[in-house]
């Protein structure tokens, strides 16, 4: 060992430094036989560890040879017996080398161990399996038997291949366990096989017997072939097709192989997939059975085409069947009757009005039509609605359409129509005009004069309306003046389509004056009307509120006569009653009154030149006397009896009145007694009675 070894530095050395004394040098020797001894102790000391712990006792690491015992004691003139095992886990040679070592001998005792394992003895029968010439997605099987035909029991195990072919194989049973003793001594492994894919494969199965390092080899071959398909046609020719149309085919697909075949159609070239499209195709064809498959052709522009159906099966690259598909698109021939606009003259308002556009197809291919929506922004003139929209035409015939329209505005209406025709390119466009008016109402007469009317005494006269269009017509009926003393009973109403109506006009003037106003027939969305109205109001304004007066002629002039009846009453009994005299006109009025016939008043004495006492006696004695005489004539009075007042008149505001107090008395019973008081009206220079 190496001083650095044992943990010496260079300075621990003994001929480190010659200047120690002997007691010096004497110390560092015993210290180092003492780290010396220590070193070694501590070695010893692990290595008896070690050998306890079986650390550095005999031991196959492949567990095939074991010793026993490993460890013991020898005594003096004697021997020890060791049991060797061997336990083979491969059938292979095995060859260990093993040691023994002895105490107080520096050289150890060797054992060359050597064994050779003897592993399964199987058989597979059959050792091949062929397979020639078998379909795509064909379902082959084949039963394999495994015999153990050694001395010992094993467990087996069948290794898949991972090759494009390999995975395709199922084993019914992958491992299981061989007895020695029969019938466990055999096992019976179903094989099957199907390809999506074609093409030749060589298969080599290992099965592992056991931990044999020599498998038994299972090998397979063979070829996939691609199945028998074929369509019955030659061909499929969809000859000529009028362009916006579509027209189906059927074809027939036959499989002539004896397993039954999940297929599919592809149209190769991913324009013609739009134009060619089969349909209700079926997911698989039984053996030897036959299919039916729709071809449908739906050209997009006119001229030829030409593509190809072909027949795959799933996870097949190889097409198995190809039919030729062709067509023909053309144009048909359609006139447009009328061809630019259709006029639909005078219409009313929301009164649809149906006239007819005429599709003519001239040519020997259907056509078809469709007609656009109208554009929002066109709603508002009129709602066009066309039957039908839309259609076919058949060669050489005729499509009538019904437009009905219905105006919503007043005036020219100019809206474009588009029709889809399949014979041109672009729509067709039609303006459908029309001139909209609203209901037309005439009135009869024009005119209506009510000449020498009664104030205050309403005077009817009629005037005719009548609607002359095709809808309803609603009406309002007012007067230019809001005052006017004309008034109509109905001011509102509906005329149907063709009816005529009387409406009544009330004329009521409230003065003595002539009056002229017009009479507006608003008709809604139609035309308006006037009427002239003319009169002339005779007599008073001035009225008894609660009685109805009544014309008649006195003294060769027409007045109002107003009756008050009193009913019976006692004798020196005073009935009253009170009278409103109210002015209902238009302007100011005074109002006087007083008998009619007027009582004859009072003999006045001639007046003298000398005043004295005894003729104002005289005077006051006639007054007296002509009270007496009145009321014996009279029993009606009527108050406030203000000669003033009276003489004077009583101003009246246009719609207001005053109250009078009327008195009835009489001494004398009496019967049917009638007095008469006359009331007349001054305004400027007109006087009413």
């Amino acid at each position: 060992y190496q001083r650095r070894v044992h943990g010496e530095s260079e300075e621990d050395s003994l001929d480190s430094d010659d200047s120690y004394d002997e007691d010096e040098l004497n110390k560092k020797r015993e210290r180092k036989t003492k780290k010396e001894k220590d070193v070694v102790g501590r070695t010893y000391a692990s290595r008896k560890a070690h050998i306890a712990q079986g650390a550095l006792m005999f031991k196959d690491d492949s567990g095939t040879f074991k010793i026993e015992p490993l460890s013991g004691t020898i005594f003096p003139k004697s021997k020890a017996t060791f049991s060797i095992s061997f336990s083979p886990e491969f059938a292979t040679e095995n060859v260990v080398e093993a040691f023994c070592n002895v105490t107080c001998s520096e050289k150890r005792l060797h054992l060359q161990l050597y064994g050779k394992g003897l592993g399964p003895e199987a058989t597979i029968a059959p050792p091949s399996w062929r397979l020639n010439d078998i379909s795509v997605n064909e379902r082959m099987s084949q039963p394999i038997v495994i015999y153990n035909q050694g001395q010992i029991s094993f467990d087996f195990t069948i290794k898949r291949n991972n090759t494009a072919f390999g995975k395709l194989f199922e084993f019914s049973e992958l491992e299981g366990h061989l007895d020695t003793i029969p019938p466990n001594n055999m096992k019976k492994i179903e094989v099957e096989f199907m390809s999506s894919k074609v093409g030749d494969f060589s298969e080599r199965f290992e099965i592992q017997l056991g931990k044999n390092v020599n498998p038994l080899i299972f090998t397979c071959e063979g070829k996939v072939i691609a199945p028998p398909m074929r369509f019955e046609e030659t061909e499929l020719d969809f000859k000529r097709v009028p362009f916006g149309f579509e027209e189906s085919k059927e074809v027939t697909l036959q499989n002539l192989a004896n397993v039954e075949i999940p297929f599919d159609v592809d149209i190769p070239e991913e324009e013609d997939k739009k134009t060619f499209i089969p349909e209700n195709v079926p997911k698989t064809i039984k053996k030897n059975d036959k299919v039916k498959i729709k071809i449908k052709f739906c050209p997009m522009r006119e001229g030829e085409f030409a593509a190809s159906l072909t027949v795959k099966v799933p996870n097949v690259a190889q097409d198995f069947a190809t039919l030729p598909l062709k067509g023909v698109c053309q144009r048909p021939t359609v006139i447009v009757q009328p061809p630019d606009s259709l006029d639909f003259e005078q219409v009313f308002l929301r009164n649809p009005k149906v006239k007819e556009i005429v599709l003519k197809n001239t040519s020997d291919l259907r056509a078809r039509f469709q007609v656009q929506d109208q554009e929002e922004s066109t709603k508002g003139l009129g709602i066009i609605t066309v039957i039908p929209s839309k259609g076919e035409i058949d060669p050489q015939s005729t499509r009538q359409l019904n437009v009905k329209l219905e105006a919503e505005t007043k005036g020219p209406i100019p809206i474009p129509l588009y029709i889809t025709i399949s014979s041109k390119s672009a729509s067709e466009r039609i303006i459908v005009k029309a001139e909209a008016q609203g209901p037309r109402v005439s009135v009869e007469p024009t005119s209506r004069d009510f000449k020498d009317v009664f104030v205050l005494k309403p005077e009817k006269q009629n005037i005719t309306v009548h609607n002359d269009s095709d809808i309803p017509a609603k009406y309002t009926v007012f007067t230019k003046d809001p005052k006017s003393i004309f008034q109509i009973e109905q001011r509102t109403g509906e005329l149907q389509k063709g009816e005529k109506k009387e409406l009544t006009i009330v004329c009521c003037a409230d003065d003595a004056q002539q009056f002229h106003d017009i009479l507006y027939i608003d008709i809604c969305e139609g035309l308006h009307r006037e009427v002239e109205l003319k009169a002339r109001g005779i007599g008073t304004s001035i009225c008894v509120s609660g009685y109805t007066g009544q014309f008649e002629e006195v003294q060769g002039k027409k007045i109002t006569v107003y009756k008050v009846p009193y009913g019976s009453h006692y004798i020196n009994f005073t009935a009253f009653k009170t009278i409103n005299i109210e002015n209902r006109g238009r302007k100011k009025q005074i109002i006087k009154w007083d008998r009619f016939p007027p009582l004859k008043g009072p003999k006045q004495p001639k007046p003298s030149a000398k005043k004295d006492t005894t003729v104002n006696q005289t005077v006051s004695e006639a007054k007296k006397q002509n009270q007496e005489e009145e009321e014996v004539k009279t029993i009606f009075s009527i108050d406030p009896p203000d000669d003033e007042k009276i003489n004077r008149g009583v101003p009246l505001e246009p719609q207001t009145g005053f109250t009078l107090n009327c008195r009835a008395r009489s001494k004398n019973p009496l019967t049917d007694i009638t007095e008469q008081y006359k009331f007349t009206s001054y305004i400027e220079s007109t006087t009413n009675e």
